[in-house]
């Protein structure tokens, strides 16, 4: 189905255990268990090729091991038996009782129980001894057994002849989430954190044994350090449906363009996805173009900005596009080296913003920022819209008021006028008090 770091990768069914089994095939063979989470499974491969190394050391080990207890059998093997003598002796005395019990000696007819006149008479052959020792074997049998003989019953089923534990398990943690499931010599476990995201995950390797699973998820937990006293059981199949909605959604910002192919008003009858496949070719013709092929590495484009809400752009406005990228290149200088040309689509500028995965981080992490400060925006442009409305009725209101009310409030604001600058001149007066009594202190 493909190839992940130099190593080929197939998947089939285990109708057995009713699972898909992914083969990294190398020189030799690494099977792991797949689960319904896209991002635990890259997880889960990237833990088994990260084990080879350790796998290989041990091999090594138990090889040399091998090789070193083959040359001490072939040592072993080449020394004489010391014993040899004693055993002979003890194989001669054992012929010797054999004899004396005469074991080995017994006729068909003295096995049938026949006595001396039997024996002599010619008319009993062989095949009728043969009969008779059968029929008197199954009547001693039946002797045997008549006392013992109970009664069958239909058999009915019981919980206690064959327990059925759950083959998969998930628990809520201090920190997020966890869940175990059986696999191929023992289980697959995974961490997730409190936004469903997977944090580490692998295989446990448990020895065989009739017991529940709850019992395997609850040692192991205790062996990473995790307070079981704080975790709380939770329903597997409705956490990995949680899991794998965040999960594709995280493969959604992992594409490299939008999905979004409606052609919009605002982008002058373009699409979403169209104007981001175009940029990023673009890009990567730039950055090829200045020779950084093996330095710089395209992950995705997405339109965002003003042009992407109703009511936030206006004619002039620029088409922004975020690009992330990897790579050792600064954030300015890979700017300017894309906006240099002046890339326009559809008669509209396009403001190419490149953000680095190592500095600013992810793209979702970015478009979650500018989401808000969009936000932010319209809310501004409707208070600003509500401000003048607020004025004009106030106005309205000052002018529609009869002259008297109008003149008691002037008359009202001369008053408090008069009244503050009393104060002041009070304050004046004790600041200057304050003065002359400092200076004369001094003298």
């Amino acid at each position: 189905m493909g190839r992940f770091s130099g190593f080929a990768l197939n998947v089939f069914y285990d109708s057995y255990g009713m699972k898909y089994v992914l083969n990294i095939k190398g020189s030799c063979s690494n099977r792991i268990s797949l689960g319904r989470d896209a991002l635990g499974n890259m997880q889960r491969i990237s833990n088994a090729l990260a084990r080879l190394p350790e796998e290989l050391e041990e091999a090594q080990q138990k090889l040399e091991n091998v090789q070193h207890q083959l040359a001490v059998a072939k040592e072993e093997v080449a020394k004489p038996f010391v014993k040899e003598d004693e055993l002979q002796e003890k194989l001669e005395r054992l012929t010797e009782l054999n004899v004396l019990l005469n074991m080995d000696e017994k006729s068909p007819v003295e096995t049938a129980g026949l006595d001396e006149g039997d024996r002599e008479d010619d008319d009993i052959s062989e095949k009728d001894m043969e009969e008779n020792m059968k029929e008197n074997l199954t009547e001693t049998m039946e002797v045997e057994n008549a006392g013992d003989r109970v009664e069958e019953k239909p058999e009915t089923s019981s919980i206690w002849d064959e327990p059925e534990f759950p083959k998969e398990l998930a628990c809520r943690t201090e920190t997020g989430y966890f869940t175990i499931q059986e696999s191929y010599g023992g289980y697959d476990y995974t961490f997730y954190g409190k936004d469903y995201r997977v944090v580490d995950g692998g295989e446990y390797e448990y020895p065989p044994q009739d017991v529940p699973i709850e019992y395997v998820m609850w040692e192991f937990l205790e062996e990473e350090g995790v307070c079981v006293d704080e975790c709380v059981m939770e329903d597997y199949e409705e956490l990995m449906e949680k899991v794998e909605a965040v999960g594709k959604a995280d493969m959604e910002l992992f594409r490299p363009v939008s999905n979004n192919t409606r052609q919009e008003e605002a982008l002058n009858g373009q699409s979403r996805a169209e104007i981001e496949e175009m940029v990023l070719c673009y890009a990567q013709a730039q950055i090829e173009d200045a020779g950084l092929e093996g330095e710089v590495e395209l992950l995705a484009a997405r339109v965002y900005g003003s042009r992407t809400r109703e009511g936030l752009y206006r004619e002039d406005s620029d088409i922004d596009v975020v690009i992330s990228y990897t790579g050792d290149i600064r954030e300015d200088s890979f700017f300017d080296i894309l906006n240099e040309g002046g890339l326009k689509m559809a008669g509209l500028p396009v403001d190419m913003n490149p953000i680095s995965l190592e500095k600013t981080g992810t793209l979702g992490q970015y478009l979650e920022g500018a989401e808000k400060y969009l936000d932010s925006r319209e809310a501004q442009m409707k208070n600003a819209r509500i401000a003048p409305e607020s004025a004009d009725s106030m106005e309205t209101g000052q002018k529609g008021r009869p002259a008297a009310e109008s003149g008691e409030r002037k008359s009202v604001l001369a008053a408090l006028k008069e009244k503050q600058e009393g104060l002041e001149r009070r304050e004046n007066v004790a600041d200057k008090l304050k003065e002359h009594k400092r200076k004369g202190q001094e003298l």
